[in-house]
């Protein structure tokens, strides 16, 4: 929404437009001393989207909406001479509205037609059809009241939409992470692809390689990365444990569905498991959620190959098969087609 008043910029007077979809103050170029400007730039992203780069500068406001010394950028030829947006201290769009019928003089405005309340009134005088405002409305607003901005139809579409409840976030769930430690002690006791590194616990091990220990009778494993990085230290995850490990930094909803770059780093920071790198990335790329949202645009074409010359007529055949299909007459469902490599 936006509207006029008459306003003053370093004492000049001239019209000013408050705009609520600004989040800045424009004011033209020609009405800032040269000693007023920064010196710096700023971007500015027009109402047509075009993003242009303008020079600031400080100078002396005195509006119905903003009185006082702010930041503006200045263009050349604004809409307005002032233009005031939603900067700290700005006010409503309600004061000393304007109109700008070029025939007609706009009375004086009593003493007791207060368009807003704190602020000055004034007493408009009359403008020509040069003078832009989107807001043409001159009679006298009660500040008590308040007026609820709608549209002004609904299509059908648009009530169906708000009648149906939103739809539910789909989350999967990771049962069985209930697990306390003495349960926990049994199941890396029990597995035999964990026997090895319980053989290498507290043995002595050459700088940067990993080392296995033993703590309160579960199994960890010591790690540093980079030189330099503290030692990150990870749980040993038994085999019944393994997928809903992953599953918990894939899946989950602070999990997010990342890549296997991401989800293998997140499952690392916690949690070691024998060829957690082939597993993880095999788990990603299986992900059926992934699958149905990946963007197309990014899966690349396979190369096309090359196929061995055939001598030998049906020295060489493919075999389709196709189906299941609805059921004939006969009873059969699927189809066998073996032509041959020739």
């Amino acid at each position: 929404m936006v509207a006029c008043s008459r306003g003053s910029i370093n004492g000049t007077k001239t019209i000013v437009m408050r705009d609520t979809g600004s989040t800045t103050c424009v004011v033209k170029k020609s009405l800032v001393k040269p000693e007023q400007m920064t010196g710096s730039y700023e971007l500015c992203m027009l109402i047509d989207g075009i993003v242009k780069r303008y020079p600031t500068a400080m100078v002396e406001l005195d509006t119905p909406y903003f009185s006082g010394k702010t930041k503006v950028l200045c263009i050349d030829n604004p809409v307005q001479d002032i233009i005031i947006g939603n900067i700290p201290g700005a006010s409503g769009v309600h004061p000393n509205l304007v109109n700008t019928k070029a025939t007609v003089t706009p009375k004086k405005v009593d003493s007791t037609q207060s368009l807003y309340t704190g602020i000055p009134k004034a007493v408009p005088e009359p403008f020509t059809n040069s003078e832009i405002c989107l807001n043409t409305n001159t009679s006298a607003i009660n500040a008590d009241t308040t007026t609820d901005m709608c549209a002004a139809v609904q299509t059908r579409a648009m009530v169906a939409k708000e009648s149906k409840p939103p739809k539910p976030l789909k989350v999967k769930s990771v049962p069985g992470l209930d697990i306390g430690p003495e349960e926990l002690k049994v199941k890396q006791k029990a597995d035999e692809s964990l026997k090895k590194y319980w053989e290498l616990v507290d043995k002595p091990i050459e700088d940067g390689k990993p080392q296995f220990f033993e703590k309160k009778g579960i199994l960890y494993r010591r790690y540093s990365g980079r030189r330099g990085e503290d030692a990150i230290v990870q749980l040993v995850v038994p085999k019944e444990l393994r997928e809903k490990v992953v599953s918990l930094a894939h899946d989950t909803l602070l999990a997010g569905h990342r890549g296997p770059a991401k989800t293998l780093n997140r499952v690392q920071q916690e949690f070691y498991r024998p060829r957690v790198h082939d597993f993880v990335t095999r788990y990603v790329a299986s992900c059926d959620l992934c699958q149905r949202n990946v963007s197309k645009g990014t899966v690349s074409n396979a190369p096309l190959g090359k196929l061995p010359l055939v001598e030998t007529p049906f020295s060489v055949i493919c075999v389709d098969i196709v189906g299941p299909i609805s059921q004939p007459s006969e009873g059969f469902q699927y189809i066998t087609w073996a032509p041959s490599g020739v």
